[in-house]
């Protein structure tokens, strides 16, 4: 056997390594192949675990158990921006249904029903509710659902208030002390998926 042909088989025989080496790792992958031309890239699909051991689409589902009336469905939307702007899920649910009242048989406050307020926000453009009450207005309850979120997150968890007791005094005002342990209860349900 000529020299060069012995390189050549060697080179062939470390492509079709390299190659068996390349199908494996795709075939041990859940990938997905995207071709553009000459480039292809693959993207893994699965779901990355982002709080409590679940993914978003888990916490959104189990956040729906605890989600009634108008906001019933909307546990994605709550598991997506309170993963997006970093303050506890748990947290966020449970002053939403505190201050909206979408816990309870009779359904949502008008702070919902009207402006789409699910924190009891108040802020402008204005929104009369209920015995002339004025909370913001959003335009969608997704809008409503983002912005509470928003506002937990710029207002309170930057500031070093993440719990239910620390965020009280300025979230309700200092006369109130009821306000925590309710809310802190409702995280406990939520948790537990006991509403």
């Amino acid at each position: 056997m000529k020299t060069k042909d012995i390189i050549l088989s060697s080179l062939m025989l470390v492509i079709l390594i390299t190659l068996i080496g390349i199908f494996n790792y795709i075939d041990s992958k859940d990938v997905v192949a995207v071709s553009k031309e000459s480039e292809i890239s693959y993207v893994e699909n699965k779901e990355e675990i982002v709080y409590d051991g679940m993914t978003l689409k888990e916490l959104g589902d189990k956040l729906n158990k605890s989600l009634k009336s108008d906001l019933a469905g909307t546990g994605y939307l709550y598991a997506k921006y309170s993963i997006e702007y970093g303050v506890d899920p748990y947290l966020a649910v449970a002053i939403s249904l505190h201050e909206s009242g979408c816990n309870a048989t009779g359904g949502c406050s008008d702070k919902v029903v009207s402006c789409n307020n699910v924190g009891g926000q108040r802020f402008s453009p204005r929104c009369y509710s209920g015995a002339g009450a004025t909370y913001g207005r959003y335009d969608t309850l997704e809008e409503g659902i983002e912005g509470f979120i928003r506002n937990i997150y710029r207002n309170y968890v930057v500031y070093g208030l993440n719990t239910p007791l620390q965020m009280q005094d300025k979230y309700v005002g200092t006369g109130t002390k009821t306000w925590a342990p309710k809310v802190e209860r409702y995280m406990e349900l939520i948790k537990n998926e006991s509403l």
